[in-house]
């Protein structure tokens, strides 16, 4: 059995999409939960070093996260159209 290790950054490639564990989010942006289809918008603050973190979520195992664009404000319809394209789900 494979395990996402949080500690270490994990980059792995589905498709076109490149999957990352939501605690290693470093760049701002707009990305959205794999497994639930819900969009995160990152702030440039909300990344910033130095800064403590902004959200803390846990649950029972690893979540990760596809950025659909490094505007964290982009239109919502945009980032439907995305993430969609993207075959991931969409619950927003």
């Amino acid at each position: 059995m494979t395990t996402v290790n949080a500690v270490e950054r994990v980059a792995r490639t589905r498709e076109h999409k490149s999957v990352i564990p939501l605690e290693e989010i470093d760049e701002p942006g707009a990305y959205v939960l794999c497994d639930f289809g819900l969009l995160l918008r990152v702030p440039a603050e909300g990344v910033a070093r130095g800064r403590s973190p902004t959200l803390y979520i846990t649950g029972a195992g690893p979540l990760t996260v596809t950025r659909v664009s490094d505007d964290p404000w982009i239109p919502r319809s945009v980032a439907k159209r995305r993430a969609a394209d993207l075959g991931l789900p969409v619950a927003f």
